[in-house]
C-alpha cells in the first residue's frame, strides 16, 4: 500500500503587506501569501468596514491585490481586514485603518 505520513499543522499561513499606496481616486493594497506546508489550500477574505471586497488572486507569485474606490468609502476613518486561513483553520489576520 505504500507509506504514509502523518503531521500536525499548527502554524498559521503568513501576510506579508508588499505595498499600501493611494493613488487618485483609489487605494491599492498588495500582498504575498504562503503557508509553512507546500501546496496547502489557503482561503481568504477581504473586507472594508465590515463588508466583503473583491480580492484579486495571482497563483504564480502567490498574491493578493484589492483595488478600494475612494467613491465606496465612508468619509473618515475606514477598516480593512484580511484573513487568511490554511486547510485545517489555522489564520493570520492584517488589519489597516485607511481614511478618506
Amino acid at each position: 500500500f505504500g507509506s504514509y505520513t502523518l503531521i500536525c499543522d499548527s502554524i498559521p499561513p503568513i501576510i506579508k503587506e508588499l505595498r499600501s499606496k493611494k493613488s487618485g481616486s483609489r487605494y491599492r493594497l498588495s500582498f504575498e501569501i504562503s503557508d509553512n506546508i507546500e501546496n496547502m489550500p489557503l482561503s481568504y477574505r477581504a473586507e472594508l468596514n465590515g463588508k466583503w471586497i473583491l480580492t484579486q488572486y495571482d497563483a504564480k507569485s502567490d498574491q493578493l491585490t484589492t483595488d478600494i474606490e475612494l467613491s465606496n468609502m465612508q468619509k473618515g476613518i475606514n477598516n480593512f481586514k484580511l484573513v487568511l486561513t490554511d486547510a485545517v483553520g489555522n489564520s493570520d489576520v492584517y488589519q489597516i485603518i485607511l481614511n478618506k
